[in-house]
């Protein structure tokens, strides 16, 4: 029932609070997890990722944790992959070893064991294709893998081996009696996640959706071919192994199952792709070189650059984004006046309800101008992580926070306000004349 969960549940929590955490490290960004981060910390528990404030609202502690609020998912123009932004959250430094499984974990005698209880030639090349992800739109469906599989056999005379959940037997099912080749094998629902790796391991190629199985394969330092929808972001998520590559598809336009079977086919041999492709390149933070694909995107990546990271600001690509960046000047300079006033009792409640306006405003400029839409995240991620406070104490993290919009806008528009300035000297020059 409900109720003997959520006692489990308390009581669980309990005894975990006992140990009395000097540091807690969130990865998992859920709001529970911010909760029970919350619950477990003390006065000097040292939290990276999410948790709580004292009156319930999200806490954000770290910056690296701030960037993943603001910056990170689907829709956003994030391009460093999440393993580099968790690395930083807990304030590690990935080495090369850290991309590899233990011995243990990739011998040949671990795999055959594998194969030789189902029945798979232990002897002939391979790959590994994931039939499924955790959600069904980050994946092909059955009828599609088919035909994918079907027409790869037709240029290549390897094996295939299915691999997925329980949940996927009846998928897989369906695949091989539609294929019925004697080279495809499945191990769906049939081996533990732990006994796959030795399998990835001397695989030709990894093969699936963008999923858990891609990283797993980046562990076992195997080339990937993954295909990524619109509902991931294959710059966060993809594989990481130097080579893999990313077909990038689009809910708008039907699937080519016989052009993805045919790139299937070109990188097993060796060959280059004939579609556009993210190739994985081994460089860090960013994981992927796609040649001409995403041009609009380029200077919202490389403006969070600029904000995150002390790279230059880019140049901007059309006149709108410096309208953007007017507006934000003036509704910070309206801001800052606001700021100024809330020390004043009878001024303080309009100041409050104009700020709350300012907030709204600049939140419509993401729709107005989406150059800058990483901007106004980071402004409002920014607003957010203040936190409960005095008044003065709340004033003042809050004019910071102004200041500095108003200094991103001001060096966008400094040609602008230099030119105001002489304009001025010259029309009070008249005026002393006259």
């Amino acid at each position: 029932s409900n109720n003997e969960s959520l006692e489990w549940l308390s009581t669980w929590a309990d005894e975990l609070a006992k140990f009395e955490y000097d540091r807690i490290l969130n990865l998992s960004f859920s709001p529970f997890s911010s909760f029970l981060t919350h619950f477990l910390s003390h006065s000097r528990t040292k939290v990276r990722g999410y948790t709580r404030s004292e009156d319930g609202y999200l806490s954000i502690p770290d910056d690296p944790s701030a960037y993943f609020y603001a910056q990170v998912g689907v829709g956003k123009s994030n391009r460093a992959h999440l393993t580099e932004i968790f690395a930083s959250i807990a304030e590690v430094e990935l080495v090369e070893e850290d991309w590899q499984l233990a011995d243990y974990q990739r011998s040949p005698e671990a795999r055959d064991r594998v194969f030789n209880q189902f029945g798979i030639p232990t002897k002939d090349e391979f790959i590994v294709l994931h039939i499924a992800a955790s959600d069904l739109r980050k994946t092909l469906n059955w009828e599609q893998w088919a035909v994918v599989i079907t027409k790869l056999f037709e240029r290549w005379k390897g094996s295939v081996i299915l691999v997925g959940g329980v949940e996927d037997r009846l998928f897989a099912d369906r695949i091989q009696a539609h294929c019925s080749s004697s080279n495809l094998f499945s191990l769906v629902g049939k081996v533990q996640l732990s006994d796959l790796l030795s399998c990835l391991s001397f695989s030709s190629l990894v093969v699936g959706g963008d999923s858990v199985l891609m990283q797993m394969a980046s562990l076992a330092q195997v080339e990937c071919f993954c295909l990524s929808f619109p509902i991931v972001n294959f710059w966060e998520t993809g594989p990481l192994e130097p080579g893999s590559r990313v077909l990038i598809l689009n809910h708008h336009q039907p699937v080519e199952c016989s052009q993805i079977a045919e790139e299937i086919g070109r990188q097993l041999h060796g060959l280059s792709p004939l579609l556009p492709m993210a190739i994985a390149s081994g460089e860090t933070p960013v994981h992927f070189f796609v040649e001409n694909y995403f041009p609009e995107d380029d200077f919202q990546w490389a403006f969070i650059q600029a904000l995150y990271m002390r790279e230059s600001y880019p140049v901007p690509p059309n006149e709108l984004i410096f309208l953007g960046f007017r507006r934000l000047r003036e509704l910070s300079d309206l801001a800052l006046s606001q700021i100024a006033t809330l020390n004043k009792e009878g001024l303080r409640a309009l100041a409050v309800d104009i700020l709350a306006q300012i907030d709204i405003m600049i939140a419509k400029i993401r729709q107005m101008v989406p150059e800058l839409e990483p901007l106004v995240s980071w402004f409002e991620t920014e607003k957010l992580r203040i936190g409960p406070g005095s008044l003065d104490d709340l004033a003042s993290r809050t004019r910071q926070i102004f200041e500095s919009l108003k200094m991103v806008a001001n060096l966008y528009l400094e040609d602008e306000i230099n030119n105001n300035q002489n304009q001025g000297e010259m029309d009070g020059s008249k005026d002393l004349v006259s």
